[in-house]
């Protein structure tokens, strides 16, 4: 049997060219999810606040719709981190 040419068979490699780190790119996403963290965090506080002052349902409601979607922002960026990590 000839040997391959490929350095795995079997495997399926897209490119090896693909891996790269930009170290700009590492802090701005670090910076950002730092912003997310401390708004989630934020938001929580007022809703929660809200919530026992016994002001308006409806904001709190708000608050908390605002909350899990700055949850899911906070997520994207860590998953695009330890993308950028994982590549390294």
């Amino acid at each position: 049997m000839p040997a391959s040419p490929y350095p795995h068979p079997g495997r399926v490699v897209i490119s090896q060219s693909v891996r790269y780190h930009i170290p700009a790119m590492s802090t701005f996403l670090t910076v950002l999810l730092v912003l997310a963290m401390l708004g989630v965090l934020g938001v929580l506080g007022m809703g929660v606040a809200t919530m026992i002052r016994g002001g308006n349902p409806r904001l709190s409601n708000k608050f908390m719709q605002s909350r899990i979607i700055l949850q899911a922002v906070a997520l994207v960026v860590l998953a695009l981190l330890m993308l950028l990590a994982g590549n390294r």
